[in-house]
């Protein structure tokens, strides 16, 4: 998303010969640079002098049984199989809101977006939804995602994350708690904003246990 896009474009990158990228998520068409895989990593390939590994699909799709046609296809299951050996990986981390990529790149609408918090979803990593204690969330949506599923980033020994912002502070909680990211590329805001929200569950916890035994 445009968090990773920042991060690539930020000057600090090295040539690496003789390594590759991997693209972990569909295209979103004609959208933006980035919040586009492809062209993200493209981008990110050009700087380091790597091989690129392209995931030549839609990010969401119409049905199930395309999404399991593009599964099939030669190409697209190199790139998993790439995805599958990858040291590092560098994610943006999404929120469930009209910010989020796919929702700019028109994949959601707002009465998807409704649906999908009131599944108890508080972000996305490549279209993997989760709960703000980690846990995944099932959604109709997964059928129809064409991304690297999350038992794929979580073989990565190094999974980083990107986020700022509050907005970002549940969402960065929750991909960590998933196992998704060990590592979150954050700002201070965000920071506190986490440290607020562990310091909350916390005396929520301790008030439902007085409650309980107060019973």
């Amino acid at each position: 998303g445009t968090t990773v896009y920042q991060v690539v474009s930020s000057g600090y990158l090295q040539k690496n010969i003789g390594s590759a990228v991997v693209q972990l998520m569909g295209s979103v068409g004609g959208a933006t640079p980035d919040i586009d895989g492809a062209q993200i990593a493209s981008h990110l390939g050009s700087l380091l002098g790597s091989r690129v590994y392209y995931l030549h699909a839609p990010m969401v799709v119409t049905d199930a049984g395309v999404r399991r046609g593009l599964l099939r296809d030669q190409h697209i299951r190199k790139t998993f199989e790439m995805a599958r050996q990858v040291d590092a990986l560098i994610v943006s981390v999404g929120a469930v809101s009209e910010a989020s990529g796919l929702f700019r790149a028109g994949y959601l609408n707002d009465a998807d977006l409704d649906y999908i918090r009131g599944q108890g979803a508080v972000g996305d990593i490549c279209g993997s939804y989760y709960k703000q204690d980690g846990t995944l969330c099932a959604l109709e949506l997964d059928e129809r995602t064409v991304a690297a599923p999350p038992d794929v980033m979580r073989g990565a020994p190094l999974r980083v994350g990107v986020g700022w912002g509050t907005a970002k502070a549940l969402p960065s909680l929750g991909a960590i708690r998933a196992g998704l990211i060990n590592v979150l590329i954050t700002d201070e805001a965000s920071a506190r904003e986490m440290l607020w929200i562990i310091d909350r569950e916390q005396l929520d916890r301790q008030a439902t246990a007085l409650a309980a035994s107060a019973k």
